[in-house]
């Protein structure tokens, strides 16, 4: 076994973690609800009942 002493520092090569990949969260703009929509689906859905009542009826 050979030792070599120097005046320098030694270099330690390091191993760099592979980078982890990122998750992006993408959110809904500030002030956009989803209420509109489930009214607007509720508004529907009574409409149609209401039409299929009408044709039973009738």
């Amino acid at each position: 076994m050979v030792v070599v002493l120097r005046d320098e520092p030694p270099i330690v090569e390091t191993e760099t973690a592979p980078a982890m990949p990122t998750t992006t969260i993408v959110h809904r703009p500030i002030g956009e609800s989803p209420l509109p929509y489930l009214l607007a689906a509720l508004l529907l859905l009574g409409a149609a009942l209401i039409i299929w009542k009408k044709r039973a009826v009738s």
